[in-house]
């Protein structure tokens, strides 16, 4: 059976590489930053062990996450309320099996 996502208009196709896109930006910001948000001092747990105090996160740490986490839901909400989802093209594939296929084929689009 031939894919029913070969008719995805480009601007879902678009939006769904762009939230691949913000989505690996959040997840690389989220590696350099320390693990808490707000200041924390270091404890011991039950077992003995001591986690790093945090210094927390700066202002434009804050600021950038977030910009980013708009981004995301801003890009989520596009394509989950698309009009195609409602499209007779999706009677054979239903949304929830063309969804994994639309970021597939989104990223290679992109590739």
């Amino acid at each position: 059976m031939a894919s029913p996502l070969r008719s995805v208009p480009q601007d879902l196709a678009a939006a769904q590489l762009a939230l691949h896109h913000t989505c690996r930006e959040l997840i690389a910001l989220y590696g350099h930053l320390p693990h808490y948000a707000v200041p924390a001092a270091a404890w011991v747990e039950p077992d003995g062990t001591t986690p790093p105090a945090s210094p927390g996160w700066s202002e434009a740490d804050h600021t950038a996450v977030e910009e980013l986490l708009d981004r995301e839901r801003t890009l989520r909400a596009a394509i989950g309320s698309h009009p195609w989802w409602t499209t007779p093209v999706l009677e054979e594939a239903p949304p929830a099996a063309a969804r994994p296929v639309l970021g597939r084929e989104a990223l290679e689009q992109a590739a």
